[in-house]
C-alpha cells in the first residue's frame, strides 16, 4: 500500500470534530493513516474501515516509518481500550511472516506481542496465542531471510524459546539442546541457558 495523498488537518482544542474540506469529493482510500510523519502529539484512533484493512494488510504498507507508526498506534489504542487486544495481535501476527524490517520484528517479538498476550487477552486465549506465536516465529526462522543478520537471527531463536510453553514445543526444545545450532543459527551461552530454563518447565520430559 502506498501513500496516495497527504492532507493536513488543523484540529481544535475546543471542538471534538474537525471537518476536513480537502477530502470532500475525493475517492475513499483503502485506509486512512493518521499522523503521517509522526509530527502530531495526540491520541490517534482508527476508524473501523482502516482498522479492518490494517488487520489483514499491515505488512503491505511500503513505508517503514509509517508501518512502525501503525504498529505503535495499534498498541496505544489497545492501552486506551479503543482496540481489542485480539484485534491488534491478529494484525501483528498476520504481518510478521512478511516483515522485512529487523527493527519492527524486534519490537513486535520482544515488546508488543508479549505484552498483548500477557495483559490484554482473556486468560483462556493465552495458551493458544502463545502456541501460535511459537509456530509463527519458527516459520520466520526457517525462512532464513535474516540469517545474514546475526543479532536478529539470535533474537528469533530466543523469542522462539520464550514462546515454547506447550509440552510438544518444549519437547522440541529438549531435542535442540543436543545441537550446536538451529536453522544455521549458532547457539550462544545465553541461548543454551534459556533452553535449560524452558526444559525445566516441561511436565512430560523426564
Amino acid at each position: 500500500m502506498k501513500i496516495q495523498s497527504i492532507i493536513i488537518a488543523k484540529t481544535s482544542s475546543t471542538k471534538e470534530t474537525t471537518l476536513v474540506e480537502n477530502l470532500i469529493g475525493k475517492p475513499i482510500p483503502a485506509a486512512f493513516l493518521l499522523n503521517y510523519g509522526g509530527y502530531g502529539f495526540a491520541k490517534f484512533r482508527f476508524d473501523a474501515r482502516s482498522l479492518a484493512v490494517f488487520q489483514h494488510s499491515l505488512h503491505k504498507i511500503e513505508s517503514l516509518e509509517e508501518r512502525k507508526n501503525v504498529y505503535n498506534m495499534l498498541f496505544d489504542n489497545v492501552k486506551s481500550l479503543r482496540v481489542a487486544g485480539s484485534q491488534a495481535l491478529h494484525a501483528i501476527k498476520t504481518a510478521l511472516p512478511h516483515e522485512q524490517s529487523e527493527e519492527c520484528l524486534a519490537d513486535c517479538l520482544t515488546t508488543l506481542v508479549p505484552i498483548l498476550i500477557e495483559k490484554y487477552l482473556p486468560f483462556d486465549m493465552y495458551q493458544k496465542q502463545i502456541a501460535e506465536m511459537f509456530e509463527t516465529t519458527f516459520s520466520i526462522l526457517k525462512s532464513k531471510r535474516f540469517l545474514s543478520k546475526q543479532s536478529t537471527s539470535q533474537l528469533l531463536v530466543k523469542s522462539l524459546l520464550n514462546f515454547a510453553e506447550q509440552d510438544s514445543h518444549l519437547d522440541m526444545v529438549h531435542e535442540w539442546f543436543s545441537l550446536d545450532s538451529l536453522c544455521e543459527v549458532a547457539f550462544t551461552k545465553e541461548i543454551q541457558h534459556l533452553m535449560v530454563k524452558q526444559i525445566f518447565k516441561s511436565r512430560s520430559i523426564k
